[in-house]
């Protein structure tokens, strides 16, 4: 925030995350190489917490730990590509433009660590059971571990309901605008209109919360494999 430019008014209900990294003139042309290099840094040193993980996860399943970190891994992965790629309108070679190749990777961003936490989660769910009702051996403590699994899937869950939600709305009215003969801006400029059915704020929002996430996981898991 302090390195975009005061007179472009960044706000959360307005600018994406991947503004701060947009080279374009209208976001953040002079510092958007500190973007790049947050985004950069959080890939490569999510791969160490990635294999804390996956040692620990062994206990329960070392196959579905396994599969949970190649997930992660591949957030992790496309993370420091989002870094790499800017969101910007520049051509990264003919007929092909940085833009275009930073939607991708953050899409695959989500499903990555999207996927890789569900896996986790079920696995968790798995062997709390086990524990619970057929007496079984575990070092999980699960009133810590459902804290952040609580926290992120509230959260997320309300963005991808509002989101949906917005859709229909924004059908029902391009259909009254349709009738009246009146105008309707596009889906995601009346959105931020509305402000809390605004894009931009719902992804800031799951960004922070999935960073959280990553760290809240590995502080309540235990110390010894």
């Amino acid at each position: 925030w302090l390195s975009y430019p005061k007179e472009h008014n960044h706000s959360i209900f307005t600018h994406t995350f991947s503004f701060f990294g947009s080279f374009n003139e209208e976001h953040n042309p002079k510092y958007f190489w500190i973007f790049s290099t947050a985004m950069i840094f959080w890939g490569v040193s999510g791969v160490p917490l990635v294999f804390y993980y996956y040692r620990r996860m062994t206990q329960i399943a070392r196959f579905f730990a396994a599969t949970g970190a190649l997930f992660m891994l591949l957030g992790c992965l496309c993370t420091a590509l989002v870094g790499m790629f800017p969101d910007a309108r520049a051509e990264l070679r003919e007929g092909l433009r940085f833009t275009e190749v930073h939607t991708k990777v953050a899409i695959f961003v989500s499903v990555g660590y999207g996927l890789g936490i569900i896996i986790y989660g079920l696995m968790f769910l798995k062997d709390f059971i086990a524990k619970t009702f057929f007496d079984g051996d575990s070092d999980f403590e699960y009133r810590l571990i459902a804290l952040p699994y609580v926290f992120w899937m509230s959260i997320t869950g309300t963005g991808v309901y509002m989101l949906l939600k917005w859709e229909s709305i924004y059908k029902a009215m391009k259909a009254a605008a349709a009738v009246s003969g009146t105008h309707v801006d596009s889906s995601w400029t009346e959105g931020i209109k509305s402000r809390i059915y605004s894009f931009p704020l719902w992804e800031n929002i799951a960004i922070y919360t999935l960073y959280i996430f990553l760290v809240w996981l590995a502080l309540v898991l235990p110390n010894e494999e």
